[in-house]
């Protein structure tokens, strides 16, 4: 890119994102607050696969609130990934799965296959080192989370020996991280619908104000307000720990025989189930106010095609109309030339007869 003044802002603003995400402490919640046109795409991207390389993580999951930001977000990543672009998985629902890129419609029917197939099983579990996606599919990933949670309580409860049960304790609590740490990474442009605390399975997420116009009257004022996930909302998705040892008897503890134990796995089961309500119905709430904005964001775009035509109306020109014009004009000035050519020669013939 050319040395101008915005690009070695740029250049200033990347290099200190990347210093910051290979810093040796842990890794924590980050904000990236730049002005339009700062390059905040490519320099998230780039402090992302830098903290996980620090950290020896596995992928980047990058979170975009709708789904009108995140083709061109991924357009974007294939471009800087160059041949390493197949590393981008696109997820989200208006994705077409079926749709072909260029290099594989030319390839043959088995290898067309074969790109399908693995596509299907890359967004079935997210397998890719990159992961664009949106607040929905944020909660949809959580949703299967908190579904293995509960598959490892009923797991529990068949188990007969304390040891197996405080193993499956421990893989409880390390899903349960997971969903926080994918809670905590839903954020893009500085705004985390789902979680914006300052710990470890703290709530108390964002809200995204989007205006429609540019009045500033609270009369005239037209916009929504997508509220994030309540603090109290929050805390019932993620739930509590597993008690993996402890006194026996205790009837939170699951690393025991007994009633006690299956007590305490019971009590996860419910609680997990009611989580599961509570992330149904945000997702819902997400949902509706996505295909809102894509209504009014469709309502603009046919808004301003319509002025668009209407403004070529007013000061475009119609090539064969002034043709027309032209050659009409170009023809009255040569019958014009012709009439006085014609005049003179009378003029000249009268003074003859004298």
């Amino acid at each position: 890119a050319k040395s101008t003044d915005v690009n070695v802002l740029r250049q200033h603003i990347l290099h200190h994102a990347r210093q910051v995400a290979i810093q040796p402490s842990e890794s924590g919640l980050y904000s990236l607050t730049v002005p339009t046109g700062g390059g905040k795409t490519l320099t998230s991207l780039a402090f992302g696969l830098d903290h996980a390389t620090q950290h020896q993580l596995r992928r980047v999951i990058y979170v975009i609130p709708f789904t009108s930001i995140i083709e061109q977000t991924a357009d974007v990543f294939r471009s800087a990934m160059g041949e390493f672009k197949d590393a981008v998985l696109e997820h989200h629902s208006a994705f077409d799965r079926d749709k072909l890129p260029e290099e594989i419609k030319n390839q043959s029917k088995p290898r067309q296959v074969d790109y399908r197939d693995k596509l299907r099983l890359a967004m079935e579990s997210w397998d890719a080192p990159i992961v664009v996606t949106t607040a929905v599919q944020g909660l949809e990933a959580i949703e299967e989370l908190l579904q293995q949670m509960q598959a490892l309580a009923q797991s529990a409860i068949s188990a007969t020996d304390a040891d197996t049960r405080a193993n499956l304790a421990s893989q409880f609590n390390e899903l349960r991280s997971q969903v926080d740490n994918i809670a905590e990474d839903a954020s893009f442009d500085g705004i985390n619908l789902l979680k914006n605390g300052s710990g470890a399975f703290v709530g108390g997420a964002d809200e995204l104000t989007v205006t429609f116009n540019e009045q500033t009257e609270a009369a005239a004022l037209n916009q929504v307000v997508v509220e994030g996930l309540a603090a109290a909302v929050y805390q019932d998705i993620v739930g509590t720990a597993a008690v993996a040892t402890g006194a026996l008897g205790n009837t939170t503890v699951w690393g025991q025989t007994g009633t006690a134990a299956v007590t305490a796995i019971n009590a996860a089961i419910t609680a997990l189930d009611s989580a599961l309500t509570t992330l149904r119905t945000s997702a819902q709430q997400f949902g509706n106010n996505a295909s809102l904005l894509q209504v009014r964001m469709d309502f603009t775009q046919n808004m301003i095609n319509s002025l668009s035509a209407g403004a070529a109306v007013l000061v475009n020109a119609d090539l064969n109309e002034e043709s027309a014009n032209l050659l009409s004009l170009q023809t009255r000035q040569q019958l014009g030339t012709i009439s006085l050519a014609i005049a003179q020669r009378s003029e000249q013939s009268i003074f003859r007869l004298f």
